[in-house]
């Protein structure tokens, strides 16, 4: 239903070619004729988190990196490393992410992988009422980044913009502030 009415909008806004589709994009790429690897130059997107892939799951998909030596994973780390995967050289990305991604122990193995694959620009903590009013009670934040370019210096210090978001506007329930 999604797709229809994004398709409907982009031709009434005169984009006949709308591009727009609803598939699994966890799957092999072998599974679509048109899409491959380094196919976008941004990426917008909000994946799924919550849930975590089995190794059984990690079976039935494509190629990560990131789940390669996993029995399970969290599947907003899958989607990640697949937007990554489709951003061409020096494509740009936003992309939400729960705070533990970024922040736990445990996944440091994501974060060492961004580093040589990516190269942050900024990081913008939001508050955890940000998704209540739609289910979802995770403190998150926005990860903007670009993939390398081949033969770009990756080990260099770089300034990463830092930022906190206090207020959205609503609270935990959904109600307008005033």
């Amino acid at each position: 239903r999604m797709v229809r009415v994004a398709m409907t909008d982009m031709r009434l806004h005169g984009d006949g070619h709308s591009n727009i589709r609803c598939a699994d994009s966890l799957l092999a790429f072998s599974n679509y004729p048109d899409m491959k690897p380094g196919s976008f130059d941004l990426i917008l997107t909000n994946p799924p988190f919550g849930s975590i892939l089995s190794a059984e799951a990690l079976r039935q998909i494509g190629e990560f990196d990131l789940a390669r030596t996993r029995n399970n994973i969290p599947l907003e780390i899958l989607g990640l490393e697949r937007a990554i995967q489709l951003l061409r050289p020096g494509g740009r990305m936003g992309i939400v992410l729960p705070d533990g991604t970024l922040a736990n122990r445990n996944t440091g193995y994501v974060r060492e992988w961004l580093e040589q694959n990516v190269k942050i620009r900024g990081i913008i903590s939001l508050p955890i009422e940000t998704f209540v009013p739609y289910g979802a009670s995770i403190k998150t934040c926005i990860l903007i980044l670009r993939k390398w370019n081949p033969g770009e210096e990756r080990g260099a210090n770089y300034p990463v913009f830092l930022g906190r978001v206090d207020d959205i506007g609503y609270d935990a329930t959904g109600r307008a502030r005033a």
